[in-house]
């Protein structure tokens, strides 16, 4: 059975998401109406992203046809609006917004009197840009992966995390999601932004490929090569981009960093041009040392 662990292990926090959770589930349930100024429509949804669609419906007790234009002006909203046609009381019509922006639905009483104020009504809807959640992922040994939802870079109140194993979470992003999987393996996280009071699934998802691994593998590092006095070359086992390597040099006194080892960049080599190298009278040992990315174990050659 899979678990997963909130970060400091706070039992009352994992409480407030079990709360959250709940509480997105019941919004998903009961549907939602807009109103606009006077109530004289409804929509179902006045925010989320481009690509959004919403529907109107005529809500007005006892009146007749309105004129609706879906994105009309605040200002001047019947002759800076484009009408777009007229419906009946409890009837409905739809508009789909593909550009961000701030957007003004506008009905007009057509058989009414008085000012331009007196005949008409306003419904505001917000769309935002398509951008998906910004998250970044570390990976840990005993098959643990680590969510950091950057929540100051993106737009969305929470996230709904589907791990890839069958189990599904919902989170508000303000502390790290920490969560072991039962078995190594590679699994696709898919990560979907939501607005508390918004509609989201007209927003793009976030999706990364984790591999999980139970330990990290020892590295090996296969052979040492004097170039020159101030160059050395070393060649090892293929790096595992999943992990951080660090390359440590002990020069008699004991090991010590000496520089870090970038799998893309190294994945089997490194050559050292070092000018605090003597190799024609001093003697040197190496060896490479393997971390997972939250820096809870390591491995060394």
């Amino acid at each position: 059975m899979c678990t997963f662990s909130f970060k400091y292990g706070d039992i009352n926090k994992a409480f407030r998401y079990l709360l959250l959770f709940l509480g997105f589930v019941a919004s998903q349930n009961l549907l939602a109406q807009f109103s606009s100024q006077k109530g004289w429509i409804e929509a179902n949804y006045n925010y989320g992203c481009q690509g959004l669609t919403i529907t109107i419906t005529h809500t007005r007790t006892g009146s007749g046809a309105l004129f609706y234009g879906f994105e009309g002006s605040a200002t001047n909203p019947i002759s800076g609006t484009n009408f777009e046609g007229s419906f009946n009381e409890g009837s409905s019509e739809s508009h789909t917004y593909t550009t961000p922006g701030v957007y003004y639905v506008v009905v007009v009483d057509q058989a009414g009197t008085g000012s331009d104020s007196d005949r008409t009504d306003i419904l505001e809807i917000t769309v935002l840009p398509d951008e998906p959640p910004s998250v970044s992922a570390r990976g840990c040994s005993s098959n643990t992966v680590e969510l950091t939802f950057n929540k100051s870079q993106d737009q969305y109140d929470g996230y709904f995390v589907r791990l890839g194993d069958g189990n599904t979470m919902l989170v508000d992003g303000d502390s790290p999601l920490i969560y072991s999987y039962a078995t190594n393996g590679t699994y696709a996280i898919n990560i979907q932004g939501r607005l508390t009071n918004g509609h989201y699934f007209s927003c793009s998802t976030f999706e990364i490929q984790f591999t999980a691994f139970d330990q990290i593998p020892t590295p090996v590092l296969n052979s040492i090569t004097v170039e020159d006095e101030t160059i050395i070359s070393l060649t090892y086992d293929a790096l595992d981009a999943a992990l951080n390597y660090t390359l440590q040099i002990d020069r008699g006194s004991g090991f010590q960093d000496l520089t870090t080892i970038d799998p893309s960049t190294n994945p089997q080599s490194i050559t050292l041009d070092e000018p605090s190298f003597n190799t024609s009278t001093e003697f040197y040992a190496f060896k490479i040392v393997a971390e997972d990315q939250c820096q809870t174990n390591s491995s060394e050659s």
